[in-house]
């Protein structure tokens, strides 16, 4: 299994989890499956073809080629035999010669009447008078070969000739299985070359589909999220620009509110029976502190859209992230959550782009929120990582992440809360958005403990002169 793991493709377990008019392009298993299948068919079937053609055609001529070195033996033995009858030389000494031909496969030449009885000794049919167990061939003037199969079912090649002007006929047996055995080490050759063949084949194509679904993989990975990192670029610009707007319409009544009750406070205070009122006074000290409150939060949110622009300029780490909490306040004091800062004290100011380290710090601290219960604990540090670098760590106590996820939570589109509004893309935004300020981020976690985010970040953001 382990091996299987390695060697399967980065797409395999790839799910859609939206359907869509396009969402068939992103089927990259039934894509893979397609390309395998596709050529392979274009190119094993000629291959197969060749090699069924080959077969058949190298057997036939094979076939051909022994029934004519057959045909031939059986002439130039007729005509060895007709020579000697010609001269009249001795039957012993015609006899002797017929027995001493030398005949591949398994070979036998020998002379039957025409009723089957052997008139020379035969190796394997038995001896002189004795009946053969073979058909005996009908007259024909010229040599003749046909194929015959044994009770025992063995098949044998028989080529005949009538002796002229005798009674005689002139018989060659052979084994079919000897003669064919050349042709079946050439058989075992061919058959082997067509299997390494068709193997390399098949490990080039799967090779070649998998390499090429990957690359498509990949590409259309990042074009996914390039274009969710721009709308979601698009959509903190939307918040940023809706912020501000807020912001100003919410300032120039409070402004009015908080004029109104201080001309109230300085009236009351002019007559002696609401100057000591301490109730009176009270309440209008309650609407001045509420619209400083206000304040300080429309300050906030006007904070927050101006970080929409990209801009490198020096900001304080810890004040960073304290206008990132001031937005989930409510939030930890809803759940009870406790959230603690620990800020050393030599901290130098960072050059960067303010809005991405605002969205990176917002991402990991809402991640942190999702994955703690009520009453959970989440911890941030700041502190120097070498000499040109600062080091910011965020705890939390929430459920932790299995090891085996660990490797992947930075991957796009893996998320554990799938049918829970998450996507699978902040973790991986954020990734992309320390990169692009010339830090690196980093997890640790252990199941149902908590987990650690450690963002490390340049005092000085690539391309920036400080």
């Amino acid at each position: 299994m382990k091996f299987l793991n390695r060697i399967k493709p980065e797409f395999w377990d790839h799910r859609i989890f939206s359907e869509g008019p396009y969402s068939s392009h992103f089927k990259f298993r039934r894509t893979w499956y397609a390309a395998v299948c596709l050529t392979s068919a274009v190119v094993l079937a000629p291959l197969i073809f060749m090699a069924v053609m080959d077969y058949r055609v190298t057997r036939h001529e094979v076939e051909s080629e022994f029934l004519l070195r057959t045909s031939e033996l059986v002439s130039n033995a007729s005509r060895t035999l007709s020579y000697f009858l010609d001269e009249r030389k001795s039957a012993l000494d015609f006899i002797d010669l017929l027995s001493q031909l030398e005949i591949a496969g398994h070979g036998d030449a020998f002379i039957v009447n025409h009723k089957g009885v052997l008139q020379t000794p035969s190796l394997y049919l038995g001896e002189i008078l004795e009946s053969i167990s073979l058909p005996i061939p009908d007259f024909a003037p010229e040599t003749k070969v046909f194929q015959w199969t044994t009770e025992k079912g063995i098949p044998l090649v028989i080529g005949y000739r009538y002796i002229t002007n005798t009674p005689f006929i002139l018989m060659v047996v052979k084994h079919k299985e000897a003669l064919l055995k050349s042709w079946k080490s050439s058989r075992r050759e061919l058959m082997g070359f067509l299997l390494i063949s068709v193997a390399f084949i098949l490990f080039v194509i799967l090779w070649g589909a998998t390499c090429l679904v990957n690359r498509i993989f990949r590409s259309d990975q990042k074009l996914i999220v390039s274009l969710h990192q721009v709308e979601y670029a698009n959509k903190m610009a939307s918040i940023g620009r809706l912020a501000a707007g807020v912001a100003h319409e919410i300032n120039n009544p409070l402004a009015i509110i908080n004029e109104k009750a201080g001309l109230m406070k300085d009236l009351f205070l002019f007559k002696k029976e609401y100057k000591g009122d301490e109730m009176l006074m009270g309440l209008l000290d309650s609407i001045t502190t509420s619209v400083a409150r206000c304040g300080r939060i429309t300050k906030r949110l006007l904070g927050f859209a101006r970080h929409m622009d990209v801009s490198i300029q020096s900001v304080d780490l810890g004040e960073v992230v304290r206008e990132v909490l001031g937005f989930l306040n409510k939030e930890a004091e809803y759940r009870s959550i406790a959230v603690s800062i620990e800020e050393a004290h030599d901290i130098p100011l960072i050059a960067t782009d303010a809005g991405k380290l605002q969205q990176i710090i917002l991402n990991i601290i809402n991640n942190a929120f999702a994955a703690m219960e009520n009453n959970g604990h989440l911890q941030i540090s700041i502190g120097m990582a070498g000499e040109d670098r600062v080091a910011l760590t965020i705890s939390d106590d929430g459920c932790g992440i299995p090891e085996k996820d660990l490797k992947r939570v930075f991957e796009p589109f893996f998320s554990k809360k799938k049918g829970k509004g998450g996507a699978g893309l902040g973790l991986s935004i954020t990734y992309g958005l320390s990169e692009e300020i010339g830090g690196t981020i980093e997890v640790s976690s252990e199941l149902n403990k908590g987990t650690t985010f450690t963002i490390t970040l340049p005092l000085v953001a690539e391309g920036t002169d400080r």
